[in-house]
């Protein structure tokens, strides 16, 4: 992939943020058997402020109501509406290997630098020419001061560069 084909390229990087740079979203959910078993029994025997009043505590925690039981926790991987294209540009490189590194031809080369944003969980994948630089998961103000800037560092310093550290 190369600059002149940022479809392809933006296909690409999107299809792989969704199944492989991004783990798995873990959440809560549910256990409708079980729930729905719990509201028979008991929920739809409470008076109508009390079944506010769980509704409201519901609400107000973002933990869903009923016992434990009832609740279970899921995952799933992405999918393309969790993903938002936060930045994509062409970056200009020293050789062949872009920003990775390794044995290149010595040809100024251009690709496209996707940056994709996961709406789950925060992070960011970087892509250089359509294959993955590196995954920020706590990204730093020069982080956000480089893609404004239109110029990323390499794929070796992109986690030292870009993250935040764990404080």
């Amino acid at each position: 992939m190369n600059a002149t084909n940022p479809i392809e390229t933006l296909a690409s990087c999107m299809a792989h943020a969704a199944y492989e740079a991004f783990p798995e979203y873990k959440y809560q959910d549910r256990n409708w058997t079980k729930y729905r078993k719990w509201q028979d029994e008991v929920f739809n025997k409470l008076s109508k402020e009390e079944k506010q009043k769980l509704y409201d505590e519901e609400r107000r925690t973002g933990v869903h109501m009923g016992p434990p039981d009832t609740r279970v926790e899921k995952s799933r991987k992405h999918t393309f509406y969790d993903l938002t294209v936060y930045s994509m540009f062409p970056q200009t490189w020293g050789s062949t290997a872009l920003g990775f590194g390794g044995i290149g031809g010595q040809a100024i080369t251009s690709a496209y630098v996707c940056v994709i944003e996961s709406n789950l969980v925060g992070s960011y994948a970087v892509y250089f020419g359509g294959r993955l630089a590196y995954v920020i998961d706590r990204p730093n103000e020069k982080f956000i001061e480089d893609i404004s800037k239109q110029r990323m560092v390499d794929a070796n310093s992109g986690k030292t560069t870009y993250e935040r550290s764990r404080a």
